[in-house]
Parts: C-alpha cells; structure tokens; sequence
C-alpha cells in the first residue's frame, strides 16, 4: 500500500506516505511527522505564489508612475509651446493619452494577477484543509486497537517482501 502511496505526487499522498514510512513508531510520532510534512508541502505550493501577489500588488503602482510622469511630461510640452494653438493641444493630448494607456497597462497586469493569485491560494488551502483531515483519520484509524496490529502486519511483511 505504501508503494502505491509513494507514487502519487499530490500534496495529500506526499504526507500521508511520509506518516506511514514511520507507522511503527506510533500514531503520535506520525501525527507530528505528518505535521512536518504538512508544513514542508505548503512551501512547495505556495513557492511561487508571492511573484503572482507582488504582481498584482505593485502593477497599478507602475501604471499610475507612467500615468504621474506623462502628465508632467504633457504639462512641459505645454509650457515650451506657450500659445502654439492647435499643434499645442494635439501634443498635449498626445501625452495625456499615453498617459492614461501606462494607468490601463498597469491594471490590465494587476487585476488577473491577483484574480488568479487568490484562486490558486484557494486550491492551496482546500488542499491543506484535505490533507490535514487525511492525517487526522488515519492517526485516529492507528490509535485504535485492531488497526494498530494490522499495520504492524502490514510493515512487516513489506519488509520481508524487500
């Protein structure tokens, strides 16, 4: 059973294989390996969600700096033309617009960054909350007599089959 276990990559078969590696030594010893284990699998999910969360976080910030630095850029055209009528204006318009574009990129980045951030911390934590429940039933299935003696069983006889 434990081969079989130790096949699957999931999150939940990675710490439930880690507790059973050790079942001999008791159900509280493999609560808390499990434990461990729980804690080493959340990095391993949530490694690269903090680049989607910065992302996310810190796009708008570059957009409005597009935003902050074309107006001032439409404002010193305006300035270096004084009363150049309609050429002043298109100029000037010209960089209101590109502008406003850098503040659309910035938001066109930012919201699916963090629309597709909290979806993944929400598979993260219904993952967690699964594996979590998985150790919690087979540590109370260990603690019970009978199922005590078949793991006993079990892990011998898979060491006299290796």
């Amino acid at each position: 059973a434990l081969k079989e276990v130790e096949m699957d990559q999931s999150m939940e078969a990675r710490v439930i294989a880690y507790g059973l590696r050790d079942a001999e030594r008791g159900a509280a010893a493999v609560e808390d390996l499990c434990k461990g284990a729980v804690a080493m699998e959340r990095l391993r999910y949530e490694k690269r969600l903090s680049i989607l969360a910065t992302v996310g976080s810190n796009a708008p910030f570059i957009g409005l700096f597009g935003t902050v630095s074309g107006v001032i850029m439409a404002f010193d055209q305006l300035r270096s033309l004084g009363d150049g009528g309609q050429d002043a204006s298109q100029m000037v318009m010209g960089a209101i617009a590109e502008a406003l574009i850098a503040t659309g990129v910035g938001l066109l980045v930012a919201i699916p960054a963090i629309v597709f951030f909290n979806y993944l911390k929400g598979i993260v934590k219904t993952r967690l909350s699964h594996t979590e429940l998985l150790v919690q039933t087979m540590v109370a299935y260990m603690r019970a007599p009978i199922l005590k003696e078949n793991i006993k069983k079990e892990t011998k006889t898979q060491q006299i089959k290796e």
